[in-house]
């Protein structure tokens, strides 16, 4: 049986990620206490039940020796097993509860809405160190499903990488492992009729065929990456790495070199995503 706990801060998108788990078959149970889970995948196994995802119910102090040894009394029953955990910041969360009327779990009348998030943070502390964490404090819901189902995607083996543009002006994203900087290049924003296409449009990529700084810089970016992942891939536990790839506003030369570089990495599985470009769905390359 494959299982999948999810745990996060209480607005960080735990529904979203159950639903879509519950859309790929995962049988999905809602906001168990800890204590309880032993016995829960003993009675799902013996249900012959496959996949089973649960949303853990972890507001309570639980010291980090008893979360261990939860975790070993799953792992002793012979069943993989995989921790998720959806962090937000501060400032989103207390927008996000606001906007749709929610009250924190935590909630008293000498506790403030951001008082509260963080006496949850600090009790969460002790799951998050175990789990795989994704920070949800920019992406929509569409974005958090993707990153989830790579997440779920590693489950496969190998080394997965995923090629991330965006701007700068809007912050750098939270879980890169490599960052790379395109605002030397030549700028198609300053030519009015390139300017509201983006770096996947073929004006832009005409524009960008120009110049020998835009090529070698594509290939700079991807000789670093096809020369060091294979030792990613051997020397370490990591099976997914984020390329970021940003320029000011994340519309022409990230985008551009961001599909430009993952079109040379073919030894790997890659998905390529551009922050700034919405209504671009992310893609396998």
């Amino acid at each position: 049986m494959r299982i999948v706990l999810i745990s996060g801060l209480t607005g960080s998108g735990k529904t979203v990620a159950l639903k879509l788990l519950n859309d790929m078959g995962f049988t999905c149970v809602d906001n168990i206490p800890p204590s309880l889970l032993p016995q829960l995948v003993a009675q799902s196994a013996a249900s012959q039940i496959s996949k089973l995802a649960i949303s853990l119910d972890i507001r309570l102090p639980y010291p980090q020796d008893y979360i261990q040894n939860c975790l070993r009394a799953i792992r002793r029953q012979g069943h993989p097993l995989r921790l998720l955990f959806l962090d937000t910041d501060t400032a989103t969360l207390i927008r996000r509860l606001d906007r749709h009327g929610r009250r924190h779990p935590l909630a008293a009348n000498t506790l403030t809405l951001g008082e509260s998030i963080a006496a949850e943070r600090q009790m969460l502390q002790p799951w998050q160190s175990f789990a795989f964490c994704i920070n949800n404090s920019h992406d929509g819901i569409g974005d958090l499903k993707f990153r989830i189902q790579e997440w779920l995607a590693l489950s496969h083996g190998g080394l997965q990488v995923v090629i991330e543009s965006f701007g700068f002006k809007y912050g750098t994203p939270l879980d890169l492992d490599f960052l790379f900087d395109t605002r030397a290049l030549p700028n198609p924003y300053y030519d009015e009729n390139l300017r509201p296409l983006t770096g996947r449009d073929e004006a832009v990529r005409a524009y960008f065929a120009q110049f020998k700084i835009v090529q070698q810089m594509v290939a700079d970016i991807s000789g670093y990456l096809n020369r060091w992942l294979p030792e990613y891939a051997r020397q370490t536990c990591v099976h997914m790495l984020v390329v970021g790839i940003g320029c000011t506003g994340g519309q022409h030369r990230s985008v551009f070199v961001a599909e430009a570089v993952a079109e040379r990495l073919r030894d790997y599985p890659v998905w390529v995503r551009h922050r700034q470009l919405p209504a671009t769905a992310a893609h396998h390359v």
